[in-house]
């Protein structure tokens, strides 16, 4: 389906389009996002469907046939008609610099469209045996790709067939010399029984945590599952290791270590979520001892009181690891029931009227197109057409694109709202 921008007309030949991701689309950072941006005359938006269901190696074909295997359509939007040819490139360069994400290959204009095998052939011809200047090698030296720019490698290397010669060449370059494999023994004998200092782990601990690693094979884990079976099968623990653990465990053993440790995983989430999914499976349905409540009561005790209040360095820790947190539906459900029934009070409810009531929204557009604008209270407007105030916030402040198919009211209507700003903070949140 195409939908048409309302504040343009039809009466001109060029215009500029947008493709858009479902806004009920499973993945919650893509629903209703733009993915590709384009520009032509007549027919020229459906023409990237066409391009996917003939089979078309590229990005934006990839995302294309993905969205089908999800069992959902492609948005198409036309943004806006143009009279001449120049105004619909210069438009759609300007969308291209300011929406993120994209599956353009170009910046725009009249970039090259879909390159054909014959046109890479000729490329990969002329750079043969090409080699790069010192000073070259010294800027690429250390350089990594983007996720997005791996992303879009993987995208266009799948279902890819390498030949026999590719085949032996990739073997020939993995193949380890005797003069290498024999350095690599000696230096191996060297580090043995060696200490690694304490910078370098951390180092390698920041390096690696929250990263996924290589998956063991199924041979693999049963070995170490045989080896380990048993091993602390009647294993007694003296008292003064358990002093040990438990200081540990309370954060009051090696107080600087642990400093530094958390130092180098600020930012870094230490466990994948497939980790977290199955620690969270495993302590389900688990019940505490009467003995290990009441030693977590004694620990928490007075932790979070009105008389010792946290200061304002850990609220600000706070808020920063929970910034951009996202909550899993469960959490969610569990949250919501919790807070079912409950009532406020009147001076919490007074508070909330007086902040509410000062306020006044630019308005909102229905799913049937209607218009409602300088809206007074958000509350009752929510309740009268039976929306979440708080979703209706989010949407009015550009943070959520829509909520139940209500977006934000853009703030003019005549032509010049086709501004950079304007297409990035209301058209495109």
């Amino acid at each position: 389906m195409i939908s048409v921008s309302p504040h343009t007309s039809k009466d001109k030949p060029h215009y500029t389009y947008v493709l858009e991701y479902p806004e009920d689309y499973p993945e919650l950072d893509k629903a209703g996002t733009i993915f590709y941006v384009g520009k032509g005359v007549k027919d020229r938006i459906n023409g990237h469907e066409r391009e996917a269901r003939r089979g078309v190696r590229s990005y934006k074909c990839s995302v294309i046939r993905k969205i089908w295997r999800n069992g959902y359509e492609i948005e198409k939007e036309i943004l806006t008609y143009f009279a001449t040819h120049k105004e619909a490139c210069m438009y759609e360069i300007a969308l291209i610099f300011f929406l993120p994400n994209l599956t353009n290959v170009t910046m725009g204009g009249d970039g090259v469209f879909d390159p054909t095998g014959e046109m890479y052939r000729r490329i990969g011809e002329k750079l043969k045996g090409r080699k790069f200047s010192e000073e070259r090698r010294q800027k690429l030296k250390g350089r990594k790709h983007s996720e997005e720019h791996k992303h879009k490698i993987s995208e266009a290397n799948k279902g890819r067939v390498h030949t026999p010669e590719a085949i032996r060449k990739m073997v020939e370059s993995q193949r380890v010399s005797p003069r290498v494999a024999e350095a690599r023994r000696r230096a191996s004998e060297r580090m043995k029984g060696k200490k690694m200092p304490e910078s370098a782990r951390l180092k390698m601990i920041a390096t690696k945590t929250g990263k996924p690693g290589k998956p063991h094979t199924e041979e693999a884990r049963r070995k170490m599952s045989e080896r380990l079976k048993g091993r602390f099968l009647g294993r007694k623990i003296s008292e003064g290791q358990r002093q040990k653990l438990s200081e540990r465990s309370r954060g009051t053993a090696n107080i600087e270590h642990l400093r530094r440790l958390a130092a180098a995983r600020k930012g870094v989430n230490p466990f994948s979520d497939e980790t977290r999914r199955k620690m969270s499976e495993r302590q389900k349905g688990k019940t505490l001892s009467a003995e290990a409540r009441h030693k977590i009561s004694e620990a928490n005790k007075g932790r979070f009181s009105p008389r010792n209040p946290l200061s304002e360095e850990h609220r600000r820790k706070l808020v920063e690891a929970s910034t951009g947190r996202k909550q899993s539906p469960e959490t969610i459900a569990k949250r919501v029931a919790k807070n079912t029934g409950q009532k406020r009070t009147e001076e919490t409810r007074r508070k909330m009227s007086a902040s509410n009531s000062k306020k006044i929204w630019p308005g909102f557009i229905a799913p049937d197109g209607t218009r409602y604008e300088n809206i007074v209270n958000l509350r009752a407007f929510s309740k009268e057409h039976r929306l979440t105030p708080s979703a209706m916030g989010m949407v009015g402040q550009g943070k959520w694109p829509q909520h139940k198919g209500w977006k934000a009211l853009p703030a003019k209507d005549d032509h010049t709202h086709l501004t950079a700003d304007y297409i990035q903070d209301r058209l495109f949140p």
